[in-house]
């Protein structure tokens, strides 16, 4: 009986050592450039997965600033509703840069699920297509809080290539374009 219990006792000290080694393993392999991160300056925030809100079809038209680090230049992403029938409701998506105010693409957007918004969008530069994806968050879901806000929550848009699943992911702040005001791009933005 003591050895039965002696052979149990091994066996389970070796499969526990085995799934260690086998996870610190994947750890190893796993991509460095693999991180469910947001850049936020030159810091990155973890992003609370699991946590989505829903996105309400009126929240996402007009103009949204992305900008990456704060070294870099940003690109205004506009939303136009152009079918509002259920289930499909669609909206017009187009990217232009900030500093040239050139149209850098542009694509659509299906809302299947009301806490994600899936897009598709060319690029005007290289031709490729990226998908994209929308997601809103309550602002208190993140552990740092100076990410762009809009009435307590914060826009997320994750961006890949069309035949890739490594999304970079990153903060949209909105953009209120008031006549009297001055807004780079304008013309661009409210075609």
């Amino acid at each position: 009986m003591n050895k039965r219990i002696s052979c149990f006792f091994v066996l389970i000290l070796f499969l526990c050592g085995f799934f260690e080694n086998a996870h610190s393993l994947n750890n190893k392999l796993r991509p460095s450039y693999y991180k469910d991160f947001i850049l936020d300056g030159d810091d990155f925030v973890p992003i609370p997965w699991g946590k989505e809100l829903p996105i309400l079809m009126q929240t996402l038209p007009g103009t949204w600033l992305l900008k990456v680090g704060r070294q870099t230049s940003a690109s205004y992403f506009t939303f136009q509703v152009v079918n509002t029938l259920a289930p499909n409701k669609m909206l017009y998506i187009k990217q232009v840069d900030a500093a040239t105010c050139r149209v850098l693409g542009s694509g659509v957007a299906n809302q299947f699920d009301s806490k994600i918004i899936y897009a598709t969008l060319r690029s005007n530069v290289n031709r490729q297509v990226y998908r994209i994806n929308f997601r809103n968050y309550d602002v208190n879901s993140f552990v740092k809080n100076t990410l762009p806000t809009q009435g307590g929550h914060v826009m997320l848009m994750s961006i890949a290539l069309i035949n890739s699943t490594e999304f970079q992911h990153y903060p949209l702040a909105r953009v209120e374009i008031n006549p009297q005001g001055k807004l780079n791009c304008r013309e661009n933005l409210i075609k």
